[in-house]
């Protein structure tokens, strides 16, 4: 594997996990709702206002996500420019 590629995976696993710690509760409300009122119009109601709060969640988490890739970037730059020095 490449960097870039463990990088990426590290920052997809940290999104999905952010992204979906935001979303449980939003779940677990919408769940029970739907075992309140089981009715087919409610299920979908239901459905729909989860993917309304997914997309309402997204950007933050996406910007969070830009903002700590670019710190590691430059922390990982300033290593690189400034290297330990060797052991003698």
């Amino acid at each position: 594997m490449s960097l870039l590629t463990d990088l990426f995976d590290a920052q997809l696993a940290v999104l999905k996990s952010d992204l979906s710690k935001d979303l449980i509760p939003v779940i677990q409300q919408k769940n029970n709702l739907i075992a309140a009122n089981p009715t087919v119009i409610n299920v979908i109601a239901q459905a729909e206002a989860i993917v309304v709060e997914a997309k309402a969640e997204a950007p933050q988490v996406l910007q969070d996500e830009i903002k700590a890739l670019a710190q590691w970037v430059n922390t990982e730059l300033q290593q690189f420019a400034n290297p330990p020095p060797a052991a003698k």
